[in-house]
Parts: structure tokens; sequence; C-alpha cells
């Protein structure tokens, strides 16, 4: 039973809390311990916050859910656990959330409200709607880096929130691209409003607009000549992503399946290799 509410958590998704970090990442406070530790209490609070609202929307999915490839051993799916049990887990989940979340302060407490208010809108019908459910979806990675910035006193960057705001924008495209060919009507809920040629398009234009708001971020430095050393790495990481989701030999359940891609990894580990080096090299590259 442990397991299976272990499952109800969905621990290949905890990565999405990593994005806590970027307002550190993107700020003097870069240098800071202590700055690292709050963002990392914030990143705790959101994983126990996104499980409290994967409960909800394995409540409101679960039929539909026993008809999808991947989702149907999801617990409450496959009935290892009572619709009960599981609500009380996600009450549990979300009141140690916004107790910790009140405990950082009451900037992350406000972004963690709005999350859970966007994401019950999502769970409960507007993720069959085109466009606004990547819209809700990558806004929950922005809040993500903005409470992560406020509990760590971080300025917040606006071109950085921009960037996350694209950058889950197409790991959520990449996710439907995945899912659209192959799979019964009946499973792929509101995927089926978006045509193969819709989403392809998408996805070009997505990945353009990530590229284009972390060329914006470099630009914007105190050091741009510096930091623009890293700006083809995110162009490959990107294209990377967007190939991988158009090659059916590379296609996984997820986008997060996508990101664990050895080639993604790697891409990820050269990029902050490169950017934590710059800064070393040029300490007043963060403003």
């Amino acid at each position: 039973m442990v397991r299976d509410f272990l499952a109800l958590a969905r621990p290949r998704e905890w990565p999405k809390s990593l994005f806590c970090f970027a307002g550190v990442l993107f700020s003097v406070r870069v240098y800071e311990v202590r700055a690292w530790l709050l963002a990392a209490g914030a990143a705790v609070v959101f994983v126990l916050a996104a499980a409290a609202v994967y409960v909800l929307n394995d409540l409101f999915d679960r039929e539909r859910d026993r008809l999808h490839p991947h989702k149907r051993t999801r617990p409450l799916a496959r009935g290892a656990l009572s619709p009960r049990a599981a609500g009380l887990f996600a009450v549990v989940a979300w009141l140690a959330a916004l107790g910790a979340g009140m405990a950082l302060g009451v900037g992350v407490a406000g972004c963690l409200a709005l999350y859970a208010a966007l994401q019950v809108l999502y769970s409960a019908g507007l993720k069959d709607t085109p466009v606004l459910d990547l819209v809700l979806l990558a806004a929950g990675l922005v809040l993500r880096a903005l409470g992560g910035a406020l509990a760590a006193g971080a300025a917040v960057d606006p071109a950085a929130l921009v960037f996350v705001f694209f950058l889950g924008a197409l790991l959520g495209l990449c996710k439907r691209r995945i899912e659209a060919p192959g799979w019964p009507r009946e499973a792929r809920q509101g995927i089926d409003r978006y045509s193969t040629a819709a989403l392809d398009g998408l996805l070009s234009s997505t990945g353009a607009l990530a590229v284009g708001a972390y060329v914006l971020l470099v630009l914007q430095s105190a050091r741009p000549a510096a930091l623009a050393l890293t700006i083809p790495i995110v162009f490959y990481g990107v294209m990377d992503c967007k190939c991988a989701a158009l090659q059916p030999d590379e296609r996984g359940p997820t986008a997060q399946g996508l990101l664990t891609r050895r080639s993604s990894l790697e891409c990820a580990a050269l990029w902050l290799a490169v950017y934590l080096a710059v800064l070393y090299w040029q300490p007043a590259l963060v403003s």
C-alpha cells in the first residue's frame, strides 16, 4: 500500500520542482548556500502540492485512465486504492505544503494557492481545451520558479520566467505529440482536439520562442558575450527534445521520459557546467 501511495504522488514528475532553483540560478544570490537551501525548501513544498493535485486529477480521470496504455497502471485506475483513501492523502499533502509554504513566506504561500487553483481548473476540464491546457501547464512551472525565488529572497528576473514558460509549453507539446497517434481516442482525453499538423506547427513555433527567450535572458545580463557560450547548448537541447517527440523510435510515455534520455541529461549537465564556469570566471555576470 505504501508503494501505491508513493505512485499516487508520481515521483517521475518531481523533477519539475527543480524549476524552483531557476530564480536563484539567474540572480546574484547564486553564490549563497542559504539561498539554495531555501529554494530546496520551496521545491519540497511544490512536490507536496503537486502530489495533492495529481491525486485530484486521478480522481477525475480514473475511468478514462483505465483505457490508457500507460495510465491504467495508476493506483486509482486499477483499484489498488479507494477514492476515499486517495482523497485523504491529497488533503494531508496539501495541508503539509501550505504549512511549509507559509513558513517560507507569504509570497510562497500565494504562489502555492495560485498553482492549486490553476491545476484544479485544469483537472476539472480545461485540460481538454487546446492551447489553454499548455498555458496552464507552463504557468505551473513559472509559479515554481517564482516561488523558489521568493523563498530565497532573490530578485525575480522576468526574462527567466518567460524562458521557463515557453520551455514548459514545449514540454507539454512534446507529451501531446507523443500521445497523439495510435492510441484509443477515449484514452487520449483532449489530445484528439489537436491535429498532427497543428502539433507539429506549435512545436516549431514554441521551440523557437523558447530559444528566443533564452537569448533575451542572455542579452540582458551584465556579461552577454560570456553567457552567449550557453546559447548553442540550449538550442541543441530544445531541438533534440522536439526531434525525439517526432521520431517513433524515441517516443516515451511522458515529456519527463524525454528529459531523462541520455542526450537530454548530458545537454543539461553541459549547460550547467558552462554556466557555472562563466559565473566563476566573471562573478559580476548576474544582476
